[in-house]
């Protein structure tokens, strides 16, 4: 139990939220007429079933039939992927946007006809447009597929197509850019929240400031030490002074952090052992934050869970002599795990590449069956 003597104050936090979630919850429910969270669950689930086609095509694609075949079986059980499929929540959107942009980025090489190959590419930078709506740390997604599209189509039609995919991830962003310019004074397209999620993310272990890994510790934290209101450029500047210090001053803390993290990022089950679920509560005008364990059923869930992201790394590492068709996979993988090993750690975060998981862990199961299928056959025809 740890207590904060302040009620944090949220009024000024869409400085540093993003706005595309809360603008498709608004849409949708204009669009409806009725303010229930029931419609974007429905709006996710239509998405995931969409989603699952695109994986099967993206699989097929990259390695075979029936490759494809399992990594789209095995996408649409994944445990953490479901349950987030009905319950709104902005990563399960980001996921479903990112296999789609990765769906038409991996078909462009294959296309007939020119005219259809930069259609999908504008569709691909305005998905990941929408994508980077939604979370802004995700605004490196064009350059990943910049990277795949160079290792695979010609480089003279390679350049123009990365030119169109950066122009209309542009155009998408542009109406954030303007509003942040107009607001804030400031023509920018990402939030300004960084150090606040980096000392977010100290408070998952011990820590010289007592922080608990939730915003209100954070907010708290810094109004009791600097008399500061979250969540302007004074406030970030604090922030960043304090974790800058604190790294430099003891590095292997650090360093031992963001080991465990990639643990963490990487195995459900480790994050659910060693952290707990945490709760906020009101007492006295004043936020209290409980830590409670999570229940036999989550621990199983994780379990098989990390044991399915473990067989995808095996898919990974047996696929590496075919790392021109996996570079996007590899990449996305890379970033999503660097991101949150530095600043905040939670498998939730982790949802978006569950497509990843399904394609890596298909290949390694489709890799066995061959396996057992050549020596099988071979001694029976024998």
């Amino acid at each position: 139990k740890i207590s904060q003597d302040y009620k944090p104050d949220y009024s000024n936090f869409n400085y540093t939220e993003d706005l595309g979630y809360p603008l498709l919850l608004g849409g949708i429910w204009l669009i409806i007429g009725i303010k229930k969270y029931i419609y974007i669950g429905i709006f996710q689930i239509i998405l995931e079933a969409f989603a699952c086609v695109c994986v099967f095509s993206i699989g097929k694609r990259l390695f075979s039939s029936r490759t494809g075949f399992l990594a789209g079986l095995m996408y649409s059980l994944y445990i953490f992927e479901a349950q987030f499929s009905v319950i709104p929540h902005p990563y399960a959107i980001i996921g479903t946007l990112i296999i789609f942009g990765s769906w038409f980025i991996t078909r462009i090489e294959n296309t007939k006809t020119t005219k259809k190959s930069l259609l999908m590419i504008v569709f691909a930078g305005s998905i990941l447009g929408l994508a980077t709506l939604i979370r802004s740390s995700l605004i490196l997604l064009p350059a990943m597929a910049a990277i795949y599209i160079l290792f695979h189509i010609n480089f003279k039609k390679a350049i123009v197509f990365i030119c169109l995919l950066f122009l209309s991830f542009s155009l998408v962003m542009a109406p954030l850019i303007i509003r942040n310019k107009i607001v804030f004074g400031e023509a920018r397209a990402v939030r300004k929240s960084f150090w606040h999620t980096v000392m977010t993310g100290f408070g998952q272990f011990p820590n010289p400031w007592e922080l608990v890994p939730v915003d209100g510790s954070v907010v708290a934290y810094v109004h009791n030490k600097y008399g500061i209101e979250c969540c302007g450029e004074a406030y970030e500047s604090v922030l960043r002074d304090d974790a800058i210090k604190a790294i430099k001053s003891n590095p292997v803390w650090y360093f031992g952090m963001v080991l465990e993290r990639i643990s963490m990022s990487l195995f459900p089950f480790h994050f659910a052992m060693t952290r707990g679920k945490i709760t906020q509560e009101t007492k006295d005008g004043q936020p209290v934050f409980y830590t409670h364990p999570y229940d036999q059923i989550e621990l199983i869930f994780a379990f098989i869970s990390s044991v399915w992201v473990l067989i995808a790394i095996i898919g990974a590492i047996l696929s590496i002599r075919e790392w021109r068709k996996t570079i996007l996979l590899i990449l996305i993988w890379a970033y999503f795990l660097g991101v949150h090993s530095l600043t905040f750690t939670h498998p939730n975060y982790m949802v978006p590449l569950s497509f990843v998981y399904a394609l890596f862990s298909a290949y390694t199961v489709d890799s066995i069956l061959s396996k057992m299928h050549d020596k099988y056959f071979k001694a029976s025809v024998g």
